[in-house]
């Protein structure tokens, strides 16, 4: 899955044209975050979900990602790709090595996307 690759694009750019240069408005319009679950499952939402604290399908309706899930740091994710070789593994590292209150909601997120 391209999930990480798709995180670092989406932060690298929020940060460059939000932060880096103040165009406070500025939306990235490959976020994936109006992107529904069924129209992709290798570039998820899945990496940005769990730093943003927006839920899609509250947002957007039924056909988007239920992400409960927030207040993770790049670092973090990166941190848990150490060792990972599938998505559930990933996943389990970021369980396994950090504490968060949206912790729970984990399998919940990540069982959006069907391998």
């Amino acid at each position: 899955m391209e999930t990480w690759a798709t995180t670092v694009e989406i932060v690298f750019a929020l940060n460059r044209y939000k932060g880096r240069f103040g165009f406070n408005a500025y939306e990235y319009d490959r976020n994936l975050q109006k992107q529904t679950v069924l129209s992709e499952n290798h570039y998820t939402s899945a990496g940005f979900d769990m730093l943003d604290d927006i839920n899609q399908r509250n947002e957007y309706g039924h056909a988007y990602p239920i992400d409960r899930v927030k207040g993770y740091s790049v670092k973090q994710l990166e941190n848990c790709l150490i060792g990972a070789k599938s998505w559930w593994q990933w996943r389990d590292n970021i369980k396994r090595k950090y504490n968060n209150p949206t912790e729970k909601y984990l399998d919940e997120l990540f069982n959006n996307w069907p391998n």
